[in-house]
Order: structure tokens, then C-alpha cells, then sequence
């Protein structure tokens, strides 16, 4: 186990790592909020979205492309952020997570309106539903290279 440190606070998380052992997670600043981080070879990185007052990291692939999801006044809302890009917002009705990015920079969660795709490179959005639930009862946690899905159908 390696001590990545903070962003200045008490407490860091770590939520996933790649295969080039690029970590990213959340972790407190010194005023006390949350953000979302990127550590590479030893240096955390504070990659809070401008408008956000707090973000969490979730998934990075091996292209070192991260997503997640913050709170941006009432809504939670979803991101992508690469070093090349900067960050993109991904709206989709409503309240919304990004869980999970692959290699090929395909993004799923799940916002108000059901699960969602997101292609990075086009920014098109795919809305998969509820998988026949109700609303609110479904969410994606991971997507492989080939675009399979998992997550959970709750009844």
C-alpha cells in the first residue's frame, strides 16, 4: 500500500487505478471539501471541476481519461476530464453519476433518466433505461473494452 497523501485535508479515498498505476479517488481539501483527484508517479492532482463544490473520481482507464461525478449548485452532476480535454459535462436528465470509463473511452452511470452510455470522442449520449424497473432501479458500475455492462436491477 502506498500513502498518496491529500489535497491539503485530513483524508483521501482511492476509487481505482489503472494499468500505468494512475490512481484517482476523492480527497479533502484544506478547507474541509472533497474533491476529486488524479495521482500520477507520485503527485496528487486536484481535479475539482471549476463550478463544482465537491466532485468524487471514479474510474480511470489506461489512457489516463477520468470520470466521476459532483455537485454543481442542487444537481449532481457527471464528468469526464483528460489532461488534453479538460473537463466535459454529462448531462442527461436530471440528477447523474459517471461510474466507469473503459480504454476506449466509453462512459456509463446512470442519471435521473436511467443508465447511460457516453462516447468520449463524440460526446453522444445512448439512454439504456431502467431494464424494464421502475425508475431509480437500475445502475452501471463498470464497462469492459467490448462495451458488456454490470451493474444492478433492483424490483
Amino acid at each position: 500500500m502506498v500513502d498518496l497523501g491529500t489535497l491539503g485535508g485530513s483524508t483521501s479515498e482511492s476509487k481505482d487505478i489503472n494499468n500505468n498505476d494512475v490512481v484517482v479517488g476523492v480527497a479533502a481539501t484544506a478547507t474541509v471539501q472533497q474533491h476529486a483527484f488524479i495521482s500520477q508517479s507520485g503527485t496528487m492532482t486536484d481535479i475539482n471541476p471549476p463550478s463544482f463544490s465537491s466532485s468524487i473520481a471514479t474510474s480511470v482507464n489506461d489512457s489516463s481519461q477520468v470520470v466521476g461525478y459532483g455537485q454543481s449548485g442542487t444537481l449532481q452532476t457527471a464528468f469526464f476530464w483528460s489532461s488534453s480535454t479538460g473537463f466535459v459535462t454529462i448531462a442527461f436528465g436530471g440528477q447523474c453519476r459517471a461510474n466507469a470509463i473503459n480504454n476506449n473511452g466509453i462512459v456509463t452511470g446512470v442519471c435521473d433518466s436511467g443508465v447511460f452510455v457516453w462516447d468520449s470522442s463524440t460526446q453522444s449520449i445512448n439512454n439504456l433505461g431502467w431494464f424494464g424497473g421502475g425508475v431509480n432501479s437500475a445502475e452501471a458500475f463498470g464497462i469492459n473494452s467490448q462495451g458488456q455492462i454490470v451493474g444492478q436491477v433492483r424490483d
